[in-house]
């Protein structure tokens, strides 16, 4: 993707690390002091992914402090609201009289524009602290800004099934695919990562009514694909206890995915393929049979399996199978 770019320490003498480290920082994030126990042993890398007007960074560095002082925000404010996951390792955000423990799995927030001090420490083993961090626009968030003030330096835990949780899947998605993904792509995956954001905060400050109506129904879309991705295996999975679980009516359902181009039972089909399709490459379920690998994912009737398969993928289960495993 042309919008990913890669920057690293290691590359530099030990005596500059640190130095570039905040200069990098810097350019993004605004001015801040990067403190280091060992700085000449500071090996750390950021690899940033452009989603239109938002930027996604995925961090790696060692136990270090950041301070943004007051005299730092004056002449370098690129008026940014953050959220942060953090993948490995931990650290201690303090912002406004605020203060979060940021834990593996678990969504931070925090401003460039106010004072703050954050702590990371190593991660077990002493491997380094990971972290996602989101750069948003604080202009574009459709929440007051009054109200977003009071989630700086919170931990915005999500339930298992809420925004929270599709938002935090989001952006491990986005991290982990992001040099497949086109150029073209940035924007519309940009305005797909800000509705989860401003849902998510909305969700937070039970706010829920401020959102614009697209970006409620966005939303819950990308909830819906998400809680369909996680009961494929159920037979109960149908157009109606997708909505039961969603309180919209079947009919309000049906409307959503048709604005994708898509139906509820057809995109059920798909996902189920796809996962016989990886079952059936896979080496280490060779001796189960294909009814069984099917039934799995909720076909019952193997000859109508084997027709939607079939019209699928271009060649039938087990020649598929077969085909498979002699490339590997």
């Amino acid at each position: 993707m042309r919008g990913q770019l890669l920057a690293t320490t290691q590359d530099k003498p030990p005596a500059e690390r640190l130095a570039y480290w905040n200069e990098l920082m810097a350019t993004s994030l605004g001015l801040m002091n990067v403190r280091s126990e060992n700085p000449d042993e500071f090996i750390a890398s950021v690899r940033t992914t452009n989603l239109g007007a938002l930027n996604l960074a995925l961090h790696r560095f060692p136990s270090l402090r950041v301070t943004r002082s007051r005299s730092m925000v004056r002449p370098s404010d690129p008026d940014l609201f953050l959220i942060n996951l953090t993948l490995r390792g931990g650290g201690v955000i303090q912002q406004a009289r605020n203060r979060c423990v940021a834990r593996v799995g678990q969504l931070s927030a925090f401003d460039s524009s106010t004072p703050h001090e954050i702590d990371y420490v190593e991660g077990e083993g002493g491997t380094d602290s990971t972290a996602l961090t989101l750069q948003i626009p604080r202009a574009l968030l459709p929440v007051r800004p009054d109200l977003v003030k009071r989630l700086y330096a919170t931990c915005l835990t999500p339930e298992p099934q809420g925004v929270g949780a599709v938002l935090i899947s989001h952006l491990v998605a986005v991290a982990r695919h992001a040099h497949q993904l086109r150029p073209e792509d940035a924007t519309r995956l940009g305005g797909i990562t800000l509705d989860l954001v401003a849902a998510t905060i909305a969700h937070r400050l039970d706010r829920e009514a401020d959102l614009p109506p697209d970006t409620r129904q966005a939303v819950t879309y990308r909830q819906v694909l998400a809680f369909i991705e996680a009961h494929l295996a159920g037979p109960e999975l149908t157009p109606a206890s997708i909505a039961a679980a969603h309180h919209v009516s079947v009919r309000s359902l049906y409307r959503l995915f048709a604005a994708e181009g898509r139906t509820v039972a057809g995109w059920i089909r798909h996902r189920r393929l796809d996962r016989c399709r990886r079952d059936l490459a896979d080496p280490r379920l060779a001796g189960q049979p294909i009814h069984a690998v099917a039934a799995r994912w909720g076909f019952t009737d193997s000859a109508h399996f084997t027709r939607l398969f079939t019209a699928a993928v271009g060649m039938g289960p087990l020649a598929y199978r077969q085909d498979q495993h002699l490339i590997r």
